[in-house]
């Protein structure tokens, strides 16, 4: 019963970088078909930082969607993204999506 009741693992902080000129909203999941947990809407040229996000293990999956466009999707290990400090660039090939 106590381990039901335990809350999950979180990262303390989860921040996007946007250097586009286009608000873009970012959600995270584990697996390709997975539930999502949405993150935030990064304005443009700024970065926006989550905290206490869900730990989504080994793998996550970023999506990214603008203006009812879907940009696709940036999938990272957690290794990777803890030695970049928890911390992604929206990449070069979602803007271009979104644009």
């Amino acid at each position: 019963m106590t381990l039901a009741l335990a809350d999950p693992d979180v990262v303390p902080r989860v921040t996007v970088n946007n250097n586009s000129a286009i608000p873009v909203s970012v959600d995270v999941r584990a697996t390709d078909h997975g539930p999502s947990l949405i993150l935030d809407t990064v304005q443009p040229g700024s970065s926006a930082s989550t905290h206490d996000v869900i730990d989504q293990g080994d793998r996550w999956i970023f999506s990214f969607s603008s203006g009812g466009v879907e940009g696709g999707t940036y999938e990272v290990s957690r290794a990777k993204l803890a030695a970049d400090g928890w911390r992604i660039q929206i990449p070069d090939a979602v803007i271009a999506r979104l644009r």
